[in-house]
């Protein structure tokens, strides 16, 4: 499409991806834990993120990076992530920050 209106273009950074996670390890058994402890009967699975993340820093100096966030939003919150009216409830980050303790407390 870019040679028939005469582009060009150079990649200057092509970036760089993220190592794969193995989630057969003690670390994601603590994230299973305080996920069932704050949020009940819930299931944590892995999963695969298609969009950028700091892991793709942090993968440099730690073996396993999980992409988790304690939040249990709706379909409208959802929609709104990084854009108009971007939300959470209050309730959300209570439980977001009993899920942080847990995660610090039981480590």
């Amino acid at each position: 499409m870019a040679a028939k209106y005469d582009i060009e273009m150079e990649i200057l950074d092509p970036g760089f991806e993220s190592a794969v996670s193995d989630f057969r390890t003690p670390e994601f058994r603590r994230i299973e834990q305080a996920v069932s402890a704050i949020f009940g009967d819930v299931v944590t699975v892995p999963y695969i993120m298609t969009g950028a993340s700091d892991c793709r820093y942090f993968s440099r100096v730690c073996r396993n990076c999980f992409r988790f966030s304690p939040f249990a939003i709706s379909k409208e919150q959802l929609a709104s992530i990084h854009g108009v009216d971007e939300h959470i409830t209050i309730s959300g980050i209570h439980r977001a920050v009993d899920f942080y303790k847990y995660i610090i407390k039981e480590t």
